[in-house]
């Protein structure tokens, strides 16, 4: 039986997904939905569809939501006010409101729908064996230079607790600049400076 599976949001990561997708040698249905209706028609095939809507009574195994957090709860409750939905793949940043999570954990809860944020480097061989092998206290550092802090911090941080098994962090400092600078993405800022967790 083939398996069902939406991109929601077809810009840099989505599209990505849709490449890791094509290379999967299971029988897959792919559809896409985006607001830029003209980009993703050019992508239909025989197994990629294309959806004007959410409205859609469909069952999916698995969505890949990577819109951006400005318009991911509505596309969120949309979908599954409408479809089933088996597993989602969330982009970080979710959200940025705090009920926005509190509701989507009600959601996920009362639709049984398995969600896992994209955080990736949990799932990396390399970082699966330092794991194995740190042994009481260490300190991770990245550098570098027009990474987009605000938007890619949360890797780390996360790739931090991962490594440490810690469940909570306590002390955080920063070190930033207080000018806001333009975001690769429009509409958002970034940071430049120190983080420290």
């Amino acid at each position: 039986m083939k398996k069902k599976i939406l991109i929601i949001g077809c810009g840099n990561i989505g599209l990505r997904h849709l490449q890791a997708l094509k290379k999967i040698k299971k029988n897959l249905i792919i559809f896409l939905y985006d607001k830029d209706l003209e980009k993703i028609n050019k992508l239909k095939n025989k197994n990629i569809f294309v959806l004007k809507n959410l409205k859609q009574n469909l069952i999916f195994d698995l969505v890949i939501i990577s819109t951006n957090s400005e318009e991911r709860f509505r596309v969120f409750t949309e979908l599954v006010n409408s479809n089933q939905v088996k597993k989602i793949i969330f982009e970080k940043f979710i959200y940025f409101k705090n009920y926005q999570f509190t509701r989507t954990l009600e959601i996920l809860k009362q639709k049984k729908i398995k969600a896992w944020v994209n955080c990736l480097r949990r799932e990396i061989d390399i970082f699966k064996k330092i794991k194995s092998q740190i042994e009481g206290q260490f300190k991770l550092l990245y550098c570098s230079n027009n990474w987009g802090l605000a938007c890619n911090s949360i890797h780390f941080l996360d790739l931090f607790v991962y490594l440490s098994k810690v469940k909570k962090i306590d002390n955080f400092s920063n070190k930033l600049n207080r000018n806001l600078y333009n975001s690769k993405r429009k509409g958002y800022n970034e940071l430049k400076g120190k983080l420290e967790f």
